[in-house]
């Protein structure tokens, strides 16, 4: 049998994504006890959900893999991680999980500093200013430059 790079990278990020199972990824980012999962809208560790959702919406992808918008998992007709979008955001699995924990990692003056050894280019310095990379081309072996920072991150836990 004849195992794929993307297949590898799906299963990889699948493992990744495994690890909020359950849980807030922005608290597990902060270090906050959580006795169960809620959604980022209900998160008692977010300050500012306006200025979360306000870094939300302004994520773009410059890549030729389909990414939901809800979600941010990379999604495809073949993929296992993510069907092609049908409307529902329901149906994202791991809605609050990759920029929530992204956004957190920015916020975070540690993290964000390993993040920007680790990505010499990226800009991590406020979460606008990190919008320049993040939406920029993905670098090699990543679908968008989003998701190699939640990887980059949930391979450290």
């Amino acid at each position: 049998m004849l195992i794929t790079l993307k297949v590898l990278y799906e299963h990889h990020f699948a493992l990744q994504l495994s690890k909020f199972d359950g849980k807030c990824a922005y608290c597990s980012l902060l270090g906050a006890e959580t006795t169960s999962w809620h959604t980022i809208k209900r998160c008692p560790a977010m300050t500012d959900l306006g200025a979360y959702f306000n870094w939300r919406k302004r994520l773009q992808y410059e890549t030729e893999c389909g990414i939901c918008y809800i979600c941010h998992v990379p999604q495809g007709r073949d993929s296992m991680l993510h069907k092609r979008f049908n409307g529902k955001p329901e149906d994202c699995a791991y809605r609050d999980v990759i920029a929530p924990a992204v956004y957190g990692l920015i916020c975070q003056p540690s993290l964000r500093q390993k993040a920007e050894d680790r990505f010499p280019a990226a800009d991590l310095s406020t979460p606008a200013k990190s919008l320049d990379w993040i939406n920029d081309k993905p670098i090699r072996g990543y679908q968008s430059n989003l998701t190699a920072l939640f990887l980059w991150y949930a391979e450290q836990m």
